[in-house]
């Protein structure tokens, strides 16, 4: 839910610390980045100078933060940062549960067929709240600047046309025009 809510790189999510969420203000603050090398993770700061934002917390994943403790936020029992192993199978569980909601054909409690890809990574997440926040109507600024991008071309590879964004776009661009050249109509010749 981190990661769809509030867009961030995995490696942004594992590298959160109690310190970098802000329950009052309902920010996180991104300084910092995991990345895997050699089989461990290597603390690093974020891709780009972009990289180094606020993201908003949406009211409801505020419960799952509990109590502010200190130290990294995604933890194994000693309280290092989780596992290259433990993302993947955080990952697996959580698109078996997708699979299954959808409607997959199971045999011998395995997924044989699906409506959900077998490909998705966790970067989707990212990418599907990338089209939100672009549904929701926010401008490419705020959009850039939450996903943490350099640049706006990223910013607009990430983000997809929903039907329903189509849909309230043509109704706006319907509503325009025929408020400008209604009195026209569409039979009349323009002189």
């Amino acid at each position: 839910m981190l990661m769809l809510c509030c867009g961030l790189r995995r490696g942004e999510a594992i590298a959160l610390k109690a310190d970098d969420i802000d329950l009052v203000a309902r920010t996180i603050t991104v300084r910092r980045s995991m990345s895997m090398s050699g089989g461990k993770w290597t603390l690093k700061i974020p891709k780009s100078k972009a990289g180094l934002r606020r993201v908003p917390i949406p009211s409801v994943i505020i419960p799952m933060f509990g109590e502010p403790g200190d130290g990294f936020l995604l933890t194994r029992e000693n309280g290092s940062p989780i596992t290259a192993q433990a993302c993947h199978w955080w990952w697996k569980s959580f698109m078996r549960v997708c699979h299954i909601e959808a409607g997959a054909a199971l045999k011998r409690n395995a997924i044989v067929s699906s409506p959900v890809s077998f490909d998705l990574t966790p970067h989707y997440l990212r990418h599907t709240y990338a089209t939100d926040l672009y549904a929701i109507g926010l401008d490419e600024k705020s959009r850039k600047y939450i996903l943490g991008h350099s640049s706006s071309d990223v910013t607009d590879r990430y983000t997809k046309m929903s039907d329903e964004a189509f849909g309230r776009a043509a109704a706006a661009i319907d509503a325009y025009f025929s408020a400008k050249w209604g009195k026209y109509g569409a039979n009349e010749k323009q002189q």
